[in-house]
């Protein structure tokens, strides 16, 4: 026996029961800790189960090589389901690896099990990106013969083509990514190694997915409009499917061109900081960070009655080009009107722009 009284037994149950909490300090607890009190002395009870929604795995992969020639760069492109792609990501670094030039023209060695092909699918314009100079030099189908992997190899023009970050941005938002990427992200996506002796650039990205068809050019169901009374000198062109543009206008003042072109693209198109960006290479300037970004934009600026952006960026020197650009997500797409020119062009056309914008309405049918 331990001589304990039942008061001095029922106080040390006390005691132990509330974790030696003295009572006192007890009764100046708030009622949320006296309930969680109350709900550990009652035993167990059933547990909650909290559940989370896990995040979306990558449905898409691309794998990329921009391999300079020269004079030039070929872009080696493989796009498709994320395992997919995956299952043969060595056979892609081999083939990057074989392409050479020989008197300028490419060179490669290809698997054997895979299928070279004389047109490339509907995805090729959206992948590719600048101007390309011809069809792609080689394009190959391997692996799953009812959905087969599509590896093409293209000679792609234009000063643009060398920026990495507009590139990225560029996929990204085909992926339907949500936002582009600033020039300290790059590393994530890019590599730079050398393959017989040349520094060739690796690109790496996975997303959602939304590649499923070439940039387009307005469907039945999602149309742009706008004025049928162009402003004087505005000419409109003709522009083949595969260019990505619904409508181009070059327009003549005082012996130079300036041109403007709308273009819808799938998804965000990796930003408006991203686009503002690419402009800005567009122009031959140097790469910024997202405050200087910032200082091309124009604040309230709208469109069709909604939100836009509004850039007005300007290259280097009095000889140098000025771009206007606006972009408008409707339908879940991006729509990008844009005018370039000489900046004396673009001065004196500045108000026709304007009033064409003012004239432009998004309907869904």
């Amino acid at each position: 026996m331990s001589g304990r009284t039942s008061k001095e037994c029922s106080d040390a149950s006390q005691k132990r029961d509330l974790g030696h909490f003295p009572m006192p300090t007890l009764r100046r607890c708030t009622p949320v800790l006296l309930a969680l009190v109350a709900a550990l002395l009652g035993g167990c009870k059933k547990e909650v189960i909290r559940t989370y929604p896990a995040p979306r795995e990558p449905v898409d992969r691309l794998l990329a090589a921009r391999i300079p020639d020269g004079s030039g760069n070929w872009f080696v492109v493989l796009f498709g389901p994320s395992q997919e792609v995956a299952a043969h990501e060595k056979e892609f670094a081999l083939f990057v690896e074989s392409v050479g030039f020989v008197d300028g023209k490419p060179r490669w060695t290809a698997p054997k099990d895979w299928s070279e092909q004389t047109e490339a699918s509907a995805n090729f314009s959206v992948l590719h990106l600048g101007d390309s100079e011809d069809k792609p030099a080689a394009i190959f189908h391997f692996g799953d013969s009812e959905h087969p992997l599509e590896l093409t190899l293209t000679r792609v023009s234009g000063p643009e083509v060398r920026s990495d970050l507009r590139n990225v941005n560029r996929w990204r938002g085909q992926l339907a990514l949500v936002r582009g990427i600033l020039p300290y992200e790059l590393d994530k996506y890019v590599r730079y190694p050398t393959m017989n002796g040349v520094n060739v650039v690796l690109y790496d990205l996975s997303g959602p997915g939304g590649m499923k068809r070439p940039m387009p050019p307005a469907t039945d169901k999602e149309k742009i409009t706008y004025t049928d009374k162009l402003p004087d000198g505005w000419e409109k062109t003709a522009d083949p499917p595969e260019s990505g543009r619904i409508v181009t206008f070059k327009i003549k003042d005082g012996g130079k061109t300036a041109e403007v072109n709308i273009q819808m693209f799938p998804g965000n198109l990796g930003g408006r900081l991203a686009n503002v960006a690419r402009w800005r290479d567009q122009l031959k300037l140097p790469e910024v960070d997202s405050k200087q970004l910032e200082k091309h934009l124009k604040s309230g600026f709208t469109l069709a009655g909604e939100d836009a952006t509004f850039a007005d960026i300007a290259g280097e020197g009095d000889n140098a080009e000025r771009i206007l650009g606006v972009l408008a997500t409707r339908f879940g797409r991006t729509w990008s009107i844009k005018m370039k020119g000489p900046k004396d062009v673009v001065r004196n056309q500045e108000s026709a722009f304007i009033s064409f914008l003012r004239s432009i309405q998004f309907t869904e049918e």
